[in-house]
């Protein structure tokens, strides 16, 4: 169900148009879904007449800005770390804790806020809420350590 009024940063235009995608196996070229979800959201905000810079990964996009924590409003990009995927993740949250989003077996809906790997959320066609914000860029710096280092993703 969807509500003309979804809160917040909740934007029920981004929601409508991701939701004309909800159950694609492909994309329109017809390659799997899995694996694009940042061209998966930057379509939907493209449909939705949104702006919305395009990044080489969701984990580039994360990091492109500030975040929220908590619960996501509709049309609101929701981000996860590299152990959802090394390259991150990121999905359209539809205000009720749940977001679509692109993974192995197409577009899906999922509940998201129970993931080890999710880090937060922007608003994307509405003005942001009130409160504190936070980067997660430093999460990204080298650590000094003793112990050994994880080799790099191929």
């Amino acid at each position: 169900m969807l509500l003309n009024d979804p809160g917040i940063g909740g934007n029920v235009a981004i929601v409508h148009a991701a939701a004309r995608h909800f159950g694609e196996q492909s994309r329109p070229d017809g390659v799997s879904w899995a694996g694009w979800c940042e061209m998966y959201i930057g379509n939907v905000m493209d449909e939705a007449d949104i702006a919305h810079p395009r990044y080489a990964s969701a984990l580039l996009d994360a990091i492109s800005g500030p975040l929220y924590r908590g619960h996501a409003p509709a049309g609101s990009a929701v981000y996860f770390d590299q152990r959802a995927n090394p390259n991150g993740h990121v999905g359209i949250a539809l205000g009720d804790g749940t977001m679509l989003s692109a993974l192995d077996n197409g577009i899906v809906r999922s509940a998201y806020e129970n993931w080890p790997s999710y880090l937060g959320w922007r608003p994307y066609g509405t003005t942001a809420p009130p409160g504190d914000t936070f980067v997660i860029t430093p999460l990204l710096t080298d650590i000094e350590s003793d112990f050994p280092r994880m080799p790099a993703w191929p």
